[in-house]
């Protein structure tokens, strides 16, 4: 941001719904989208009261559900995944759970769009730490959280990959973006976040203040960004505290729910973003060490 008040912000979000997953079926309708391939893992494919109502709002727009991504964000996993969307013919993705599942929706998008040999995906992954992201088109994906990570309005996505994979001679660690990795829509539905463990929660819940914190002081600040991360960050002071106090219920989330979508609001824009010094310490302490992502924010953040 021009501090003379000039600024230019590019941003195009995905649609925003805040309320039940049991209207999931209907957004699909109006975009247009006709066979979902759930993405999750293995805990949410088989937790009933967190997967039973997203494929209860698909309805006859379910085409299938892929339930093995996990917090390492595999590049295998994400063929694997492609593997799974062929073969349910799945038109849309609708990633399910924290933030390693819509990475890993993400990757397997770009993977789908570029149709090249695992092998040499695997060579330009070592090589360069990302994978390049295809000039055609790449499958939609709606994502649907169940923690405050944070992670959903957002072009970018992480990836690892290790030679038991066959796909590198190193561990390898990276990324991928693209404006068109937006999600397509996003639907926060207080009742199902609810599902998720009180300890998750508060982890994934610095992930997501943290965003707002860094994007007040982000040097490509504008006034639409302030606005909402003040906002979101005034919810989530006040949410997190009954969060701590009364745990886990749709009363209680329902505001830091919607403070995690209001922090994130334009923090990943075409060319640029408002994270900074939490994320880079705290990416680099998950890429070397047995810690959540969240954990490791609430550490760096004070």
């Amino acid at each position: 941001m021009d501090r003379t008040g000039e600024f230019r912000f590019e941003y195009d979000p995905g649609v925003l719904r805040f309320g039940s997953v049991a209207d999931l079926g209907d957004e699909l309708e109006r975009q247009g989208f006709e066979r979902a391939l759930v993405v999750c893992g293995s805990t949410v494919g088989t937790t009933p009261e967190v997967i039973d109502p997203v494929t209860e709002g698909l309805g006859d727009r379910l085409a299938g559900v892929f339930a093995e991504t996990t917090p390492a964000k595999r590049l295998a996993t994400a063929f694997d995944g492609l593997e799974a969307m062929r073969k349910h013919d799945a038109d849309v993705l609708v990633a399910l759970g924290g933030g390693s599942s819509l990475d890993v929706a993400k990757v397997m998008g770009v993977l789908a769009g570029a149709d090249r040999d695992p092998a040499a995906i695997g060579r330009e992954f070592e090589e360069h730490g990302t994978i390049s992201v295809p000039a055609g088109s790449m499958p939609p994906i709606v994502a649907v959280p169940t923690t405050l990570a944070g992670a959903d309005l957002s072009t970018v996505a992480g990836v690892t990959a290790s030679p038991e994979s066959g796909l590198v001679d190193a561990p390898t660690s990276g990324g991928v973006g693209d404006p068109r990795l937006m999600p397509s829509a996003i639907v926060y539905d207080p009742a199902l976040v609810a599902t998720t463990p009180k300890s998750i929660l508060a982890a994934s819940a610095m992930n997501g203040f943290d965003k707002g914190i860094e994007t007040l002081y982000a040097r490509n600040a504008t006034p639409v960004t302030d606005a909402t991360a003040m906002r979101g960050l005034e919810l989530l002071r006040d949410g997190l505290r009954r969060l701590g106090d009364e745990g886990p219920t749709a009363d209680v989330l329902d505001p830091v729910l919607e403070g995690t979508m209001l922090v994130q609001y334009g923090i990943a824009r075409p060319g640029e973003t408002t994270l900074s010094i939490i994320h880079a310490f705290g990416h680099g302490l998950t890429r070397s060490y047995d810690v959540q992502q969240g954990a490791a924010h609430g550490v760096v953040a004070p």
